[in-house]
């Protein structure tokens, strides 16, 4: 578990045809076929970093992508990661876990309750 998720180092990796290519991670992320009993990490996220905003308001190009008063609103809580660890399947995946996911399930488990 972890491995091609935030570990450093070489990652080889099969083409369509087959063909191994070595990628050293700080060159980016590869693409990995997700087979059959691969366990990977999913991490959907949303950060708040003022530097690298800043350039995305100070672009004309860019600017009018963002709603302004939102991103002023949640720059304090800084980001937010969601994270999930997957078995792949036959038919899709499973999640290794069992925690709450909607915003009534976390209320509920903050608050001691049963989630479910």
């Amino acid at each position: 578990m972890g491995l091609y998720v935030h570990d450093v180092g070489i990652c080889t990796f099969k083409d369509s045809e087959g063909k191994e290519t070595e990628l050293p991670r700080s060159q980016g992320i590869g693409t990995r076929v997700l087979e059959k009993g691969v366990v990977c990490t999913n991490e959907p996220g949303i950060y708040f970093i003022p530097l690298m905003i800043n350039k995305y308001k100070n672009d004309p190009e860019t600017t009018s992508l963002f709603n302004w008063d939102k991103v002023e609103e949640y720059i304090e809580v800084g980001g937010v990661r969601i994270e999930d660890d997957l078995v792949i399947t036959d038919d899709g995946h499973e999640v290794y876990h069992d925690l709450p996911r909607t915003c009534d399930e976390i209320e509920a488990w903050m608050a001691g309750k049963d989630y479910k």
